[in-house]
């Protein structure tokens, strides 16, 4: 069997750090939930784990306010990750914002179950919303969302225009953490 199995095979094949191993969770929970279900659970802990290791332990230098979730391929676990990241990082008293930018899979919409039809991400970038309207409650306390509300297909650099360092700008003003839900990285232009 080729790939990597361990954290140690992952830090010196890849010369990264590891900053938490995420277990498994058994079909039909959905992992996410079980921060809110059982939040003594390895897979609850775990996120904890990688979110002291993203905003440092010890204090004194800047966290980082925007963090990015990519992976490789589709159904790697992403949306889920980013998910229950945002939900961690919430639950610890951060106010979070969780921003779906994967607009061509939509994914989060799906996860979170939600019936929410109101502007998302695309109607932002294309300027035909204000921030404000496309900012979602997510129903964990300090916690908004916006979701992309149907996948969206097109040729155009959506990212690269501006419009999205401009609401990273205006919700860095709002939020201690943004985290980033991505596209993966292959076979989607996006993702780059």
């Amino acid at each position: 069997v080729s790939g990597v199995r361990t954290v140690d095979e992952v830090e010196s094949q890849l010369g990264v750090r590891v900053l938490a191993a995420v277990p498994a969770v058994s079909k039909p929970a959905n992992p996410a939930d079980l921060l809110l279900e059982k939040p003594t659970s390895l897979y609850a802990e775990s996120l904890r784990i990688a979110r002291a290791a993203i905003l440092g332990v010890r204090g004194g230098g800047a966290s980082p306010q925007v963090i990015a979730i990519t992976s490789a391929l589709p159904s790697e676990g992403k949306t889920t990750t980013s998910l229950g990241l945002a939900r961690t990082m919430a639950i610890s008293g951060d106010r979070t914002i969780l921003v779906d930018a994967d607009v061509r899979r939509a994914m989060l919409r799906n996860i979170l179950d939600t019936s929410t039809n109101g502007p998302g991400i695309v109607e932002v970038l294309h300027g035909e919303v204000d921030l404000d309207q496309a900012i979602q409650p997510s129903g964990v306390e300090n916690l908004d969302q916006i979701l992309v509300q149907k996948p969206y297909f097109s040729s155009e650099n959506m990212f690269g225009s501006g419009q999205m360092q401009t609401m990273l700008d205006e919700l860095s003003k709002r939020y201690d953490t943004i985290i980033l839900d991505l596209p993966p990285l292959i076979g989607l232009a996006d993702g780059r």
